[in-house]
């Protein structure tokens, strides 16, 4: 029931994760990552799940809220220690569930300073992911990405958002 979705993700997700050569001939820096976006229950993390079995890959999967720490520091070295396992672990799926918790839009406050950290070291690690030198791919989920930094969703980091919807009254009888 969900034919175009399929289409997006074989075209913006799997081709560059199973070629990113032809991606480098035509010049072009293949995809890090993509965003899963839609409502609760519309499948992201089964979406997620078959992503990775279709690449072969490994598939850590990580809540966003359980590595935000209160403590000054840890966060980053969390964000840090994940993508070191996803790059020991090539080819590798990383799924970041709840992106919004990790990745909220900045507040110019001075209790936002953490989270600007935190935020900080994710962009700095998925800027540091070659998927043509080492087949990472980071997939992240949320129920609403306006509430996401815009610099998460910059060209070269999440290149693509992916909507998933709620079947069709049709896709619904074909499931």
């Amino acid at each position: 029931g969900m034919d175009e979705l399929m289409d997006d993700v074989r075209f913006h997700v799997l081709m560059p994760f199973h070629s990113p050569d032809a991606y480098l001939r035509m010049g072009i820096r293949p995809p890090r990552g993509a965003l899963l976006a839609g409502p609760s229950g519309t499948g992201k993390t089964v979406l997620a799940r078959a992503i990775a079995s279709a690449c072969n890959a490994t598939f850590i999967v990580v809540n966003a809220p359980d590595i935000v720490s209160k403590v000054v520091g840890e966060t980053e070295a969390k964000i840090r220690a994940l993508f070191a396992r996803a790059h020991a672990h090539a080819p590798c799926i990383l799924f970041i569930d709840q992106l919004d918790g990790l990745a909220p839009i900045r507040q110019f406050t001075a209790a936002g300073r953490a989270q600007d950290r935190s935020l900080s070291a994710l962009l700095v690690e998925l800027d540091g992911v070659d998927t043509a030198l080492s087949p990472v791919l980071v997939l992240g989920a949320t129920t609403d990405h306006t509430r996401l930094d815009p610099a998460i969703l910059r060209p070269g980091r999440m290149d693509r958002i992916i909507h998933l919807r709620v079947p069709s009254r049709d896709g619904r009888r074909d499931i």
